[in-house]
């Protein structure tokens, strides 16, 4: 199969997205497929030809910006796109995103007759809520599309809501390679604590981008709260962007002392990360604005494989990624009571907090395994592709009767 992904967003940005796509081109090309991948400049020229470089793939980048709800760079995009599909007749597009990505890749399907396929994270979906005009693209692109794969059942329903053939519609959840979680040495964790100033602390974590959706401001209200019953507890937050408004907010409601924001750690440190908290807390809501919503949250899947019970939000793909009351607690993520009440039972009960960790560990070992998420991704791309390969062909025959929207991967 010769593929060509489109993309808003690819490494060397910072996110589960782009991770995800990368994992999806390598596996690929693992398997013996050409995989091409047409993405925006990160806003890093050295960045990205460091990252370029070694990869055994071509990557083209254009400029503009992958921001906005229409972002500046589409029209560069589907030139680019365009020139790349009638050079090379590929056997299949993918929009490594909805909104608005799928509609250019609708479009230069339309002129180089070239089938596409999309994986839809949540966000690039629920986001065109506030606009007629934008759902309307994105439903005429999602319904020309020979496969929607969409990363929780969430996301799922809103492509359906958009008019989007049920059989069209297949659930690939993410999935991470957990043997690099499991075994952090002490030395390790201690180093990072020791580092980052939390000897002695009971800390719970967060690991995302400073945005107001991904709810950060929400455990900042509740962790007066919690140090009224867990006085060594402190609050870890390792994410990109502007962290001003939350340490004010930290300073106003008296926990500034408790509240340390780091930008970034190297991927090599998750493990100790994870490891050295006692609880992972991302309790995601709805931007009012952009209504951007979390579509599944590949973290909760690192903290699970690490033995960490996760606090998440009763929204968006979240109830995908944590089982509530057996991996993690699941919480109205505008409810700073509920997140206390919910941080308190897993810092107080130790043995519950275990139990929830070993129960998230054998979790992602049987359901989110990076191996099969990316096996599936795979089978089904061939199919959208018309791979006619016997191998492929008879693989894709035994799981066709079984696959459905709302299957388990």
């Amino acid at each position: 199969m010769n593929l060509l992904l489109t993309t808003p967003f690819y490494s060397p940005l910072v996110g589960g997205s782009s991770r995800l796509l990368v994992d999806i081109v390598e596996h690929l090309q693992q398997h013996d497929h050409t995989v091409s991948v047409l993405t925006y400049t990160s806003g890093s020229l050295a960045r990205d030809r460091a990252f370029d470089s070694r990869q055994t793939y071509p990557i083209y980048r254009v400029g503009g910006s992958n921001r906005g709800r229409v972002p500046i760079g589409s029209l560069s995009m589907l030139g680019n796109a365009t020139a790349l599909a009638t050079k090379n007749r590929y056997d299949l597009l993918l929009s490594g995103a909805a909104y608005s990505n799928a509609i250019v890749a609708h479009a230069c399907a339309v002129a180089t007759r070239t089938p596409f396929a999309v994986y839809a994270h949540g966000e690039d979906v629920s986001c065109v809520a506030g606009s007629n005009k934008a759902s309307l693209l994105l439903r005429r692109a999602l319904r020309a599309a020979r496969l929607v794969m969409t990363n929780s059942d969430f996301t799922a329903s809103c492509v359906r809501d958009l008019g989007v053939p049920g059989q069209r519609v297949r659930r690939c959840p993410p999935g991470i390679e957990p043997a690099p979680y499991l075994w952090s040495t002490s030395e390790r964790i201690e180093g990072l604590r020791r580092r980052l100033g939390l000897e002695g602390k009971r800390v719970i974590l967060t690991v995302a981008r400073l945005c107001e959706r991904k709810g950060h401001d929400m455990v900042v209200r509740s962790l007066k709260q919690v140090a009224m019953h867990a006085p060594n507890v402190h609050y870890l937050i390792v994410g990109l962007g502007d962290a001003a408004p939350l340490l004010a907010l930290a300073n106003a409601e008296g926990v500034s002392d408790r509240v340390t924001i780091v930008p970034y750690v190297e991927d090599a440190e998750l493990p100790a990360l994870f490891a050295l908290a006692e609880a992972y807390v991302m309790v995601s809501r709805m931007d009012s604005v952009t209504h951007e919503v979390e579509g599944f949250g590949i973290v909760y899947l690192e903290a699970a494989a690490s033995g960490r019970p996760a606090v998440g939000a009763r929204a968006g793909g979240a109830v995908d990624a944590i089982e509530d009351g057996v991996t993690g607690l699941l919480v109205d993520p505008t409810q700073p009571g509920e997140i206390t009440a919910a941080l308190l039972s897993l810092l107080l009960d130790r043995d519950r907090a275990r139990a929830m960790g070993q129960a998230g560990r054998e979790r992602v070992r049987r359901r989110f395994h990076r191996t099969d998420a990316l096996n599936r991704i795979e089978r089904l791309l061939e199919r959208a592709a018309g791979s006619s390969s016997p191998a492929a062909s008879s693989a894709l025959r035994s799981s066709a009767a079984s696959e459905s929207v709302d299957s388990s991967p």
